[in-house]
């Protein structure tokens, strides 16, 4: 009888670590960044453990020195974050568009953004987004298909290509 509850007693603790390092893998998927940038995330990727997570994080990066004019239902803590205003998720509630223009979103463009790795429409047009658009902070986002930053004030290396007639898909 002691065997059999020593036995008991080891699966229980097993299964306890490997629910435990399921969590950490998947919050260890998001801390993949490039070794150097001076804008980077002021928080640990560890932090994070899905994509609601993030786009809390880009919501408060980017309504620091305005509200934006449409927020229906982000950050509330009972609605999917597949419900807010401008958001598009697949059937894994992974975000796969996110739609946000002209909704007076201010800052720079939040490097977070890269760890929505399934997203493939990124419209961020019409706002008051500034700052340098690095292309490290776009590298993760191997689905995306369209990039609209459009109408904000941005500047780099994709502004560049695009003003002197690249041949690239960014607006």
């Amino acid at each position: 009888m002691f065997l059999f509850q020593e036995f008991i007693l080891s699966l229980l603790l097993l299964s306890i670590f490997f629910s435990r390092s399921s969590t950490l893998d998947k919050r260890l998927h998001l801390s993949s960044t490039p070794s150097s940038s001076s804008s980077y995330p002021k928080h640990s990727p560890m932090e994070l453990t899905g994509d609601r997570d993030i786009l809390v994080q880009f919501f408060k990066e980017t309504s620091l020195s305005s509200h934006w004019s449409r927020s229906f239902r982000w950050l509330q803590a009972f609605s999917s974050h597949c419900d807010w205003f401008g958001v598009i998720c697949d059937n894994s509630e992974r975000v796969i568009e996110l739609h946000l223009p002209s909704n007076q979103l201010s800052g720079t463009l939040p490097a977070i953004l890269q760890y929505l790795d399934q997203l493939s429409i990124l419209d961020l047009s019409e706002n008051s987004l500034t700052g340098d658009v690095n292309l490290f902070q776009l590298q993760n986002l191997t689905n995306l298909k369209v990039l609209n930053l459009a109408g904000n004030h941005l500047t780099g290396l994709i502004f560049q290509e695009q003003n002197s007639g690249g041949n690239n898909k960014v607006k």
